[in-house]
């Protein structure tokens, strides 16, 4: 009888300290709030924005700054730009003037701290982006239609959010699979 309610406690205990048990809400992972500066979009245009991950996690969103009513394509890929590849998250949109909020968790983009992804915008109807040039910027990388985009002195601006649960850290693994073994010594022990 004791045995048995060791072995639960332990189940449980497993369940408590595994990863999918925590539901944390995303949170702002970088971002670049100034908008002295407008960038043009249209069929003319591709911009492509690197972000440098600062918290291990699943990337959940983006909000991109527009100045005034928006329509194109948001592509998302990992790494640095410039992407010409198949990318990771690609939709259709329509934003509105100030701060759109994209929602990409259906991406599954799960990315540490020190990598880096490329979101792109492009193909849209004559709108604008807000961004920022000179000392307020983001430590990224602009490009404009395959080129770094005056020299790397302009950003767009942006937030990113990430879920720092959906990436299990490695202590919360090897506790969850302590608890597993645990169970499975109890239950050998108790068979022989």
């Amino acid at each position: 009888q004791m045995t048995r309610l060791k072995s639960a406690y332990l189940a449980i205990l497993a369940v408590l300290l595994s990863p999918v048990a925590a539901n944390a809400v995303p949170i702002i992972d970088q971002q670049n709030a100034a908008t002295n500066t407008t960038f043009n979009n249209g069929a003319c245009c591709n911009w492509q924005q690197e972000v440098v991950v600062g918290i291990s996690g699943q990337l959940t969103g983006l909000d991109v700054n527009f100045s005034n009513d928006a329509a194109g394509t948001l592509q998302i890929w990992l790494g640095s730009p410039w992407q010409t590849g198949a990318a990771a998250f690609s939709s259709a949109y329509s934003g509105a003037n100030g701060l759109t909020f994209f929602d990409v968790s259906s991406a599954g983009l799960n990315l540490l701290a020190g990598q880096s992804f490329t979101f792109g915008l492009g193909g849209g109807t004559g709108f604008g982006i807000r961004g920022s040039s000179g000392t307020d910027q983001y430590v990224g990388s602009l490009f404009l239609n395959g080129n770094s985009y005056n020299n790397g002195t302009f950003d767009l601006a942006f937030r990113s959010y990430m879920d720092p649960n959906a990436v299990p850290e490695p202590g919360a693994l090897a506790l969850l699979g302590l608890g597993l073994a645990g169970i499975g010594l109890a239950r050998r022990r108790k068979k022989v």
